[in-house]
C-alpha cells in the first residue's frame, strides 16, 4: 500500500489527529496523499485475477495486507471482517480452490 508521507514512518511519529481521521474512514481515506485501503484492495484484486487465468497453483509470498485483501477476495467477505484477523510475520495462510464447486476454502491461517 502507498501511504504517501507516511511511508517508511513510525506510527508514533504520526500526527495523532491524522491517524484519528484515517482510522474513521480506513477503506477511503488517503489524506497522507497515498492510496486508499479501498484503491489498494482494488489493484490487489485486479492482479490476483489476472493470476487466477493461468489455471495453475500459486503461491504468494507477501504481506499481511495483501493476505487479506486476497482472503476477502476470495471467500467473498468485506475486507474489513478480516482486518483484524492476525497475521503474524512469517505466519501461513493457505487458501484452496475447490475445483468442483469453484469455491475458496480456508485450509490454514496461522493465529
Amino acid at each position: 500500500m502507498d501511504f504517501g508521507a507516511w511511508e517508511l514512518q513510525r506510527w508514533d511519529d504520526i500526527d495523532r489527529a491524522a491517524l484519528d481521521a484515517w482510522a474513521a474512514d480506513l477503506m477511503h481515506a488517503c489524506a497522507h496523499g497515498g492510496e486508499s485501503v479501498a484503491r489498494f484492495a482494488a489493484r490487489v484484486v485486479r492482479i490476483a485475477d489476472e493470476v487466477a487465468q493461468t489455471d495453475a497453483p500459486q503461491w504468494v509470498l507477501t504481506h499481511a495486507g495483501v493476505i487479506r485483501v486476497l482472503a476477502a477476495h476470495a471467500l467473498r467477505v468485506p475486507l474489513d471482517t478480516l482486518l483484524s484477523r492476525p497475521v503474524p510475520t512469517a505466519g501461513v495462510v493457505w487458501l484452496r480452490m475447490d475445483d468442483a464447486a469453484r469455491t475458496w476454502e480456508v485450509v490454514h491461517w496461522d493465529a
